[in-house]
Parts: structure tokens; C-alpha cells; sequence
């Protein structure tokens, strides 16, 4: 089927206490395990693209390999731009017909934030493309000096209103990459609680990969030096979708397992002269992981 609104399976998500899996992909493999395990689980699903995938694999050759699968899967299959900055590329994401495109000012002061976006809302209204903000970040090493990273619940509900956006990414203690924690995993439940009283679209749980450890432990024992590496556990993850969260956003777990997968099967074929059995691999590994994720999100059944 064609690519989807994201807004229509979003705001059932939200009426319904279950969050949609987002996956960030950037190649054929990747967005095959990523629809291959929807359809096998019956879930609706965000294949998403940041400004630096586009610049690794080209637009054109990225956009055409997600919307020809889309077109060919059983399951409601939305494209969004993960992480929009450059004014130009959000542009031609809307006019090339994504589902939805985030705007990132959350590095800027809320007024500066509130100013930015909704000159991205009014370009994608024409469209009609939903948009994502955030507001907080989970980037803690680019919060500037004095300013809390978590999102405030009274600042929320506002910026949503003045913005007119269509989804909220939030920070309630998640963040990117794979060194997420360096103690216990730990989100503030009750302030997803405040935001999720008095917001009134979904929210979205941006830096909640896992990073799994069994794929840790095995990109180790293979040469990876990822010690230390630690992520959200999926009973908290879980926790926080029934609590309000409606989107959650994975990146990092995949690259892990691509990785790891790859590093395993060239260990244990060093005469391998096929890409293609690696790579295999690696989409056999991704695809089983996903399914288990959708699971967890509480999306599986939903298509």
C-alpha cells in the first residue's frame, strides 16, 4: 500500500495506550527486515531517515527503495524525517511526500524553538505533512550551561499550542547512542505523567534503544570495543508506553546487531566472498529483533 499519514496511526496509537515502532534505515537490507517483521507481526510502522542517512545513501535512491516496499507491504508503512535541521532538506521531504517530518529546535531557547517551528508547520499545512518538535533534549552534552534537559510539563502544553505541531518529542531521561546510562536505567515516569495530562497529542520517546546486550556481548567477543554500552530495559520502555508515550524511536540497537552480525558471520567465514550471505545475515538478525520490539510497544495487531 502507499505510504500513510503519520498523524492517522499516531493519534490511534494514543487512543489506544500503544506506541508505533520508529526505525531509522539506510539501506535495502535494513528496511527490508524493518517491513518483513512488521507484516510477520501485523504492525503499523515509521521507517525514518535523519539528514545524515540522506547524505550517505542519496535521497532519491533512499526515498525510492522505502516507498517501493511500502507499496508492496501488507502493513501501514509511514516515511519520516528524523532529526529535520537543514530548512531545504525538510522542504523536500514534505513536497516528496513523507509522512511526517520532524523539526529540531531543541538545541535553541523556547521562543527561538517556538519561532522555527512554526515556520515548519505552516510550510508542511500546505502539504498537509504532520510535524514533530521537541522540546528538552536528549542530548545532554549539548544542553547549554543552567538549562534542564527534561522537558517541562507547563512549557509543553504551550508549545504545542503556539506551534500548532502534531506530535511531541519529550525528554524524560533517554538519550542517543549507545552509552545511554552509567547506573541503573531510569526514566521520570511522573513527568511523562504531567506532560501526558496536559498535552493533548501524541508523545514520542526519542533515544530508547536497548542496546542489547546479548549483541554487545557478542560484537566483543568478535572485536567490537563496546564496554560500557548500556540502554532503556524493555520493562521500563514498556512502562512508559502505557503511561502516554505513542511513538518510540529506536536507531542505535539496530546499527549494534548490523554490526555485531556482520563481525560474527566474517569471523566464522573467512573465506566468504558473498556481500550478500553477510548481509543476509545481518537482515535475518534485525528482522527477529523487531518483531520482538513491536511486542514490546504494544503495536503488534494493530496493522
Amino acid at each position: 500500500m502507499p505510504l500513510v499519514k503519520s498523524k492517522k496511526m499516531l493519534d490511534m496509537a494514543m487512543r489506544k495506550g500503544y506506541a508505533v515502532g520508529h526505525f531509522n534505515v539506510d539501506n535495502l537490507e535494513t528496511v527490508q527486515a524493518v517491513i518483513g517483521a512488521a507484516e510477520e507481526m501485523k504492525a503499523p510502522v515509521m521507517l525514518a531517515v535523519s539528514e545524515s542517512e540522506i547524505r550517505y545513501a542519496g535521497f532519491e535512491n533512499l526515498v525510492s527503495i522505502i516507498k517501493t516496499a511500502a507499496r508492496g507491504s501488507r502493513v501501514p508503512v509511514m516515511l519520516h524525517l528524523d532529526h529535520g535541521k537543514d530548512g531545504k532538506i525538510i522542504k523536500k521531504c514534505i513536497e516528496s511526500g513523507f509522512s511526517s517530518v520532524m523539526i529540531d529546535a531543541s538545541y535553541c531557547s523556547f521562543d527561538e524553538n517556538v519561532a522555527i517551528t512554526r515556520r515548519v508547520v505552516r510550510m508542511a499545512k500546505r502539504r498537509r505533512v504532520p510535524v514533530e518538535a521537541e522540546l528538552g533534549s536528549v542530548d545532554p552534552g549539548k544542553v547549554r550551561k543552567g538549562d534542564d534537559r527534561f522537558t517541562d510539563p507547563h512549557q509543553a502544553r504551550e508549545f504545542a499550542r503556539l506551534t500548532g505541531i502534531d506530535s511531541l518529542a519529550i525528554s524524560i531521561g533517554t538519550s542517543h547512542g549507545a552509552y545511554k546510562f552509567s547506573s541503573k536505567p531510569k526514566l521520570d515516569i511522573k513527568r511523562l505523567q504531567l506532560i501526558d495530562d496536559v498535552v493533548e497529542i501524541p508523545l514520542v520517546l526519542h533515544g530508547a534503544s536497548e542496546v542489547p546486550q546479548a549483541y554487545v556481548k557478542l560484537g566483543m567477543r568478535h572485536g567490537a570495543k563496546w564496554k560500557g554500552a548500556k540502554g532503556l530495559d524493555n520493562r521500563t520502555l514498556a512502562l512508559a508506553c502505557s503511561m502516554g508515550i505513542d511513538k518510540v524511536n529506536i536507531h542505535t540497537d539496530l546499527n549494534i546487531i548490523r554490526i555485531a552480525s556482520t563481525r560474527q558471520y566474517l569471523d566464522n567465514n573467512p573465506g566468504e566472498t558473498d556481500p550478500r550471505k553477510v548481509q543476509d545475515f545481518a537482515r535475518s538478525n534485525v528482522k527477529e529483533f523487531v518483531k520482538k520490539k513491536l511486542e514490546i510497544l504494544g503495536s503488534a495487531g494493530k496493522a
